[in-house]
């Protein structure tokens, strides 16, 4: 009978698993990278000397990139809260939203998506029917890509602009056909 009761893995093997865990544990990979980094840092800060100029630099180097992304992780918390702490004080960049609002939930829909990511509303121009056709164009368009027809309708005697569907020009009388 042969037993096995301990395997002694090389140190630095036992490391790399204790690091492995910690990301399965923690789950977001940019949590883990802010803790990582903020590790670095305290790690820079306890060293007294040896590192000298260069060390010094390599921190502030440091510092300023943690300070980058803990405000991008904080920002979408404290714009939901509504405060703004003492980095906003000390002249920290306030987070702006991220697009236009999407027309049906409000929600902000970035600017490279074709469709809301909190409701799946289409983004983009509003949608609107051809006068002639009823095929679906974009609000504004001056004339339509189906038919070619022109999306605003003017009297044939004064040029005035007609609603859509008016049978009588509101400014001289004009019967429309």
């Amino acid at each position: 009978m042969f037993l096995i009761e301990n395997i002694n893995l090389p140190e630095e093997v036992t490391k790399y698993m204790d690091k492995r865990a910690a990301m399965g544990a923690i789950g977001d990979m940019g949590q883990y990278q802010q803790f990582q980094a903020a590790e670095a840092l305290e790690k820079a800060a306890s060293q007294e000397g040896g590192g000298g100029l260069a060390g010094m630099g390599v921190g502030m180097g440091a510092g300023v990139g943690l300070g980058g992304m803990m405000a991008g992780a904080m920002a979408p918390g404290m714009q939901q809260a509504g405060m703004m702490g003492a980095g906003a004080a000390a002249g920290a960049v306030a987070a702006q939203p991220a697009g236009t609002p999407c027309s049906k939930c409000s929600q902000p829909v970035p600017p490279s998506s074709k469709f809301c990511p909190h409701c799946g509303t289409p983004s983009g121009p509003a949608m609107v029917e051809c006068i002639k056709c009823q095929a679906k164009i974009p609000e504004g368009t001056k004339f339509c890509p189906e038919c070619g027809s022109p999306q605003e309708l003017k009297c044939p005697k004064c040029e005035a602009s007609l609603s859509p569907g008016a049978k009588f020009c509101g400014e001289c009388g004009q019967k429309i056909e």
